[in-house]
């Protein structure tokens, strides 16, 4: 077995020992499966096929005088070991995580080396140094972790070069957005939006909100704008806020306009309000209804009405639909445990807590830890319900962003 790191470097003769230049790189046709035969070698500035190579082994030689040497083209599956795999990062989506591609290995079968897979072991960075002597003195066996070829999918774009382990989209999105999002938090802004484009909208609106607003922002601004807009559409219109307000103005502005008219309403009313308030936390994903509803028909309304809402801690209950006008709220045991015939005006409790949409953002989560609330109405002078502000907003402002971390991921 050969690995790359060995290869990389050595001078090159031709077949009148006369020096050509040394070895800069390598290449494979990556769709040739399981293991890629080296298609040429590049030596100095030119690439040389591989039927004018006559060994790599010890010392490099090719089966032409220089003069004779003929110039490769390089095609569109090829793959450049050096500059577009070593040192590049793999995604291990069964580990959740980013492993480092530090070395490959290669092996010689009939008169052809074929690639076999890619070291990611610490390791492969000793023999890179130059280290292997120093291992066996320490009497440290030279031990590898290869995964192979096979198992290995090549990215290649204009805005990233890399790899990722060969996994269905079923088995990605099978992920707990948290440890999809620690993964793309470890890659490059480009290599996170590739990740991402294996997910449907939903599933990569999830993973996003699992993601910090500044990195957020960078991902969603190196998407196509439209793909961009389906993902805000999916996302709480309070988070897609906050993201959005994060962008590059033009980029913010094309997205915008590409959302669908309801969704892109809820997010445009949001960014109205100043970030420091109530209104500028709130979310308008919540469940509010007439009073003179029924327990019955309310349950049959959610059902049918508020599937998208992730978290229904309350039903609010209005004066009527026109006015929206808060006069109460209901808890889901209250309405699951509540006669079908009775009204909601009936079961639900008056004059609940509510914040007013100017007040300042500290007061509100203070008034959601006062009184152990899982979310809180927000209202404006007239007290006609705007929005809802959750306790995870009101965890994101209480504690610093080291201790959040530390804490279980619950909303």
């Amino acid at each position: 077995m050969a690995f790359l790191s060995e290869i990389v470097g050595k001078p090159v003769l031709d077949s009148q020992n006369h020096k050509v230049g040394a070895i800069e790189d390598v290449c494979v046709p990556a769709h040739q499966l399981p293991y890629p035969q080296v298609a040429a070698i590049k030596v100095g500035e030119r690439w040389v096929p591989w039927r004018q190579v006559e060994t790599l082994d010890g010392q490099p030689r090719l089966t032409v005088p220089a003069g004779d040497i003929l110039e490769y083209v390089l095609r569109p599956h090829d793959v450049r070991l050096r500059d577009e795999v070593l040192d590049h990062q793999v995604v291990d989506v069964e580990g959740r995580k980013v492993r480092r591609v530090n070395d490959l290995a290669l092996t010689r079968t009939n008169g052809h080396y074929s690639l076999l897979g890619v070291d990611i072991s610490a390791r492969a960075l000793f023999r890179r140094l130059g280290m292997r002597p120093l291992l066996e003195r320490l009497g440290l066996q030279d031990s590898r972790e290869l995964i192979a070829w096979q198992d290995v999918d090549p990215v290649a774009s204009d805005t990233v070069t890399g790899l990722r382990l060969r996994h269905s989209q079923e088995t990605i999105s099978r992920l707990h957005p948290s440890d999809l999002a620690d993964i793309v938090e470890d890659l490059t802004v480009s290599e996170g939006v590739n990740l991402l484009a294996n997910l449907d909208d939903e599933s990569a609106a999830n993973v996003l909100e699992e993601i910090d607003e500044e990195r957020q922002a960078d991902l969603l601004e190196q998407m196509e704008s439209g793909r961009a807009a389906d993902i805000l559409e999916e996302m709480a219109p309070d988070d897609a806020a906050d993201v959005i307000a994060e962008m590059d103005p033009d980029k913010a502005s094309e997205v915008l306009s590409l959302m669908e008219t309801e969704e892109f309403e809820d997010v445009a009313q949001l960014l109205g309000y100043d970030e420091d308030t109530a209104g500028g936390i709130m979310t308008t994903d919540y469940v509010a209804i007439a009073q003179d509803f029924t327990v019955d028909e309310t349950i049959e309304l959610l059902r049918r009405d508020y599937r998208d809402i992730d978290m229904i801690y309350n039903v609010y209950v209005v004066r009527d639909p026109e006015s929206e006008e808060l006069v109460g709220t209901v808890t889901l045991r209250d309405l699951i445990m509540a006669e079908p015939s009775a009204k909601l005006s009936e079961i639900a409790k008056a004059d609940p807590v509510k914040v007013r949409i100017d007040d300042h953002q500290n007061e509100v989560a203070k008034t959601i830890a006062k009184y152990n609330l899982m979310s809180v109405p927000v209202v404006d002078e007239a007290n006609r319900l705007m929005g809802i502000v959750t306790v995870d907003d009101a965890i994101d402002i209480l504690l610093p962003t080291a201790w959040k971390k530390r804490l279980p991921k619950m909303f």
